[in-house]
């Protein structure tokens, strides 16, 4: 299969504009998950919704917050470093988003440290 260069040059855009809006993240630095869409009706993003539940206690743990913009189907996670950790074409669970952010050193060492003050206290 060939892939026209202007495929990686949508991508790479997009990429950028996911770090760019992780940048205008509140001053918390928090992580966040770009949702592209060409419409709130697409079948992806109805499925990437129904897959999420942004206001669970594990993303307020995981400092995570979604954005959603207009543009072609894509998702990618921005680290509180503002790198791009994880992006997809399709639909992902929950899940799968938690364990690459859990997966991250930062969280890890978030991590470590809930773990260290659970054990003073």
């Amino acid at each position: 299969m060939r892939f026209h260069p202007a495929i990686f040059m949508i991508l790479g855009l997009l990429v950028l504009e996911a770090h760019l809006l992780a940048k205008d993240a509140p001053v918390a630095r928090q992580r966040v998950l770009v949702i592209s869409t060409p419409s709130k009706a697409d079948p992806r993003f109805l499925k990437q919704q129904s897959l999420l539940a942004p206001r669970s206690a594990a993303f307020r743990e995981r400092e995570l917050v979604v954005k959603v913009k207009s543009g072609e189907f894509h998702i990618a996670l921005i680290g509180k470093d503002g790198h791009v950790a994880f992006s997809s074409r399709e639909p992902v669970t929950q899940g799968e988003i938690f364990a690459r952010i859990d997966a991250m050193p930062m969280r890890r060492d978030e991590i470590h440290q809930q773990q260290k003050h659970q054990k003073a206290d």
